[in-house]
């Protein structure tokens, strides 16, 4: 036996994780380690991806080379009022080991409303109805807001953000508009298709050392603010307080890798611009001074 898997149930909905590389649902659970029974595997991997304390109730069966097990959440399971285009509720499990690295998302979900295309395992699907009616429920608890939780920076974070769209939403529609659409364009440069063709037409039009420079800028960027999200592990402001979602995002959110990238973009272009616009002077100046 090489595995162990926790089955963890509301009512007719199962916790199911959304896994960053494959964006595939499956069930927590992973490898039994040397220092581990299988129960407290099954149990080790419900808290690591999922973010649930459990206790072990039962074996349900062996399937293949993995042990699954019916498991049972100690305390209420907190989920999020808020749902992303899944349709399916959100577990808090963003301060779980695996978040953000290994997990993207925590989801408690109906199985017979999830597309076989979306599992992670199609072949367990048929066993999912049995797995269910063989394990205890848990119990849940859905939350508005969890901003009392959260850190102090996040916290200033979530006001700041809270006062801000209370101030946009008292102004005229044609200025929350134009904002709305200012707030894109300077976003803008975050995309990963501008960003490919900024590079691109770097590459092509201004030569290799400006197209190193480039790449050196978003390569800092990048592993500053990976460096910063899983070093401050701020979740989605959402996530705390789902009246704030505005767009669907995953991960952690402070700093916001979008953000800081378009920053940077901006920051580099516009050097750039003041640069060829300050040579073009001095070419200027230097051609007059001969006339």
């Amino acid at each position: 036996m090489v595995g162990a898997v926790c089955i963890i149930r509301h009512n007719d909905s199962l916790v199911m994780i959304s896994e960053v590389i494959t964006q595939k649902l499956a069930l927590p659970g992973g490898y039994i380690d040397e220092t581990d029974t299988p129960e407290s595997a099954a149990a080790r991997e419900a808290l690591e991806e999922a973010g649930i304390s459990v206790r072990v109730v039962d074996l349900i069966q062996y399937r293949g080379r993995a042990a699954i097990y019916a498991c049972q959440a100690v305390s209420p399971i907190f989920v999020s009022s808020f749902r992303d285009q899944r349709g399916f509720p959100i577990v808090a499990s963003w301060y779980s080991k695996h978040f953000a690295t290994e997990v993207d998302r925590v989801y408690l979900a109906d199985t017979d409303k999830v597309p076989l295309s979306d599992h992670r395992y199609p072949d367990d699907v048929p066993l999912m109805e049995e797995w269910l009616a063989k394990t205890p429920n848990s119990e849940v608890l859905v939350y508005d807001r969890l901003d009392d939780t959260v850190n102090l920076l996040h916290k200033y974070e979530l006001t700041l953000i809270q006062s801000l769209q209370q101030t946009v939403a008292q102004w005229p529609q044609t200025l929350q508009t134009l904002f709305e659409g200012a707030m894109a364009i300077m976003n803008l440069p975050g995309e990963i298709v501008f960003m490919l063709l900024v590079v691109v037409l770097t590459g092509a039009f201004t030569g290799p050392q400006r197209l190193l420079e480039l790449l050196f800028v978003m390569l800092v960027g990048l592993f500053t603010t990976s460096l910063l999200k899983h070093g401050i592990a701020s979740p989605r402001p959402f996530f705390a307080l789902p009246e704030l979602q505005k767009v669907d995002a995953h991960a952690f959110g402070f700093p916001s890798m979008h953000t800081l990238m378009a920053t940077l973009l901006w920051g580099w272009l516009w050097a750039v611009i003041t640069h060829s616009r300050s040579r073009s002077w001095k070419i200027g100046l230097a051609y007059c001074s001969r006339c």
